[in-house]
C-alpha cells in the first residue's frame, strides 16, 4: 500500500480500508491511515484509533492515532449534539 492509495480512501470515505491500512508494516501508512481517519465522525473509527494510539510500537503511529482519535471524539459529540 502507498500514500496515494490512502488519500484515495480518503476521499472515497472508505473507512474499513483505513482501519485495515492501520495494521500496513509500514508505519509511515499507518500514520497516514490514522491522520486520514481523524475525519470521520464514526465509533468504529474511534474504537480502533484508540486501540492504536496504545497499541501500536512506533510511538509516530501512536502520536497520529491519539490526534486522530481526538478529532473523531469531538465529531461524534459535535454530531450527537445537533441531533
Amino acid at each position: 500500500m502507498d500514500r496515494a492509495q490512502v488519500a484515495a480512501m480518503q476521499k472515497a470515505g472508505n473507512t474499513h480500508g483505513l482501519i485495515e491500512a492501520l495494521h500496513d508494516p509500514d508505519e509511515y501508512i499507518r500514520a497516514a491511515a490514522a491522520d486520514a481517519l481523524g475525519g470521520f465522525a464514526d465509533p468504529r473509527v474511534a474504537e480502533a484509533l484508540e486501540t492504536v494510539k496504545f497499541c501500536d510500537p512506533t510511538l509516530r503511529v501512536k502520536r497520529a492515532a491519539s490526534y486522530a482519535h481526538s478529532r473523531v471524539v469531538e465529531r461524534i459529540r459535535t454530531r450527537e449534539e445537533q441531533s
